[in-house]
């Protein structure tokens, strides 16, 4: 017996299996791919004239805090892993500075093997109705936010948009520690050459 699939429903089923096979292979070409995929796949800074480059990450792990010039923000450093292969590629801080207790002024710095990439951007913090001590965390801005006179190698001079859904756990002797689990969408404008 045939399932009952409008003409409409599988068309859109179809859009969608395309667009998450499309994030996956866009997040797979990154630094730090296996040795037989990056010489079929370009890296993620050596976009062809007139692409755009995606790069899917999840900033991961317990980080203890770290001094800063202004007594004011707040930085932890991490490991960044590919969401398509899940392998570590790099580090990443986050930077923020409590503009209200549920806004921060947040600067993200991501170092990959083919240079460091920084965004810019308004952070929303949520405390969490279900779970005392972690907090739903948020970048989604609507203009681009990379840094471009900050990014280094294959990043220099690029623009683009990152964006950003995680959580952070603050049960154990916040801020001087917390658990970090960010999903980043980073979305380089076209590098035409």
């Amino acid at each position: 017996m045939e399932p009952n699939v409008t003409r409409g429903t599988g068309r859109l089923v179809s859009i969608v299996a395309l667009t998450v096979a499309g994030v996956l292979a866009a997040s797979s070409i990154h630094p730090g791919a296996p040795a037989a995929a990056a010489a079929a796949e370009p890296q993620a800074g050596a976009a062809t004239a007139g692409t755009v480059d995606v790069l899917v990450l999840n900033f991961k792990g317990m980080a203890q805090r770290e001094q800063t010039p202004e007594a004011q923000r707040f930085q932890w450093s991490t490991d960044l892993y590919s969401m398509g292969t899940g392998q570590k590629i790099g580090t990443g801080t986050h930077n923020v500075e409590f503009i209200t207790p549920f806004i921060g002024d947040h600067v993200m710095t991501f170092r990959l093997p083919d240079g460091q990439l920084v965004a810019h951007s308004t952070e929303s913090i949520a405390p969490s109705v279900l779970h005392a001590g972690f907090f739903h965390v948020g970048v989604h801005p609507s203009e681009n936010n990379i840094v471009s006179e900050k990014g280094t190698g294959a990043y220099a001079g690029r623009t683009g948009k990152v964006q950003m859904s995680g959580w952070h756990d603050c049960r154990n002797n916040c801020p001087e520690q917390a658990t970090f689990n960010d999903f980043y969408l980073i979305e380089l404008d076209p590098k035409f050459q």
